[in-house]
């Protein structure tokens, strides 16, 4: 499947091979993905780079505008703008409700899948983090 950065470039997950990957499906309008966000921009911010990053795909159907614009009114930093046009990446994961994050290994393995909101930027999360990109 693919998707789109804030720019409208096509993507697909074989782009971030290398790097252990949070691939995680969320929307402007979904309050507990609201909560969760700003933990996943923290995470991001600690540990995003070479090894890592937070992919946090929008299922928003307004597109790009609406996320960046979302990211400014919220303080949102460190997050790119990624956008899930059509629900293809949604519909290619078995995606049944939002936050979903899925976590990928350096090949692109799928390793593990979270349902409904998380802190990501406790203590333990950055530690199992940190024990994957290890």
């Amino acid at each position: 499947f693919k998707f789109y950065n804030g720019d409208g470039n096509s993507l697909t997950l074989e782009d971030f091979r290398g790097k252990v990957v949070a691939l995680q499906f969320w929307a402007t309008w979904c309050f507990p993905c609201r909560e969760e966000l700003p933990t996943v921009d923290a995470l991001q911010g600690e540990l995003g780079g070479a090894d890592f990053t937070f992919i946090a795909l929008s299922v928003d159907r307004d597109g790009a505008d609406l996320v960046r614009q979302y990211y400014a009114d919220n303080g949102i930093k460190n997050l790119a703008v990624y956008i899930d046009e059509g629900l293809d990446a949604a519909r290619a994961m078995l995606v049944n409700g939002i936050p979903y994050t899925i976590l990928l290994n350096h090949e692109g393995m799928e390793i593990a899948r979270v349902l409904g909101d998380r802190d990501w930027f406790t203590p333990d999360a950055i530690a199992l983090m940190r024990k994957l990109i290890e």
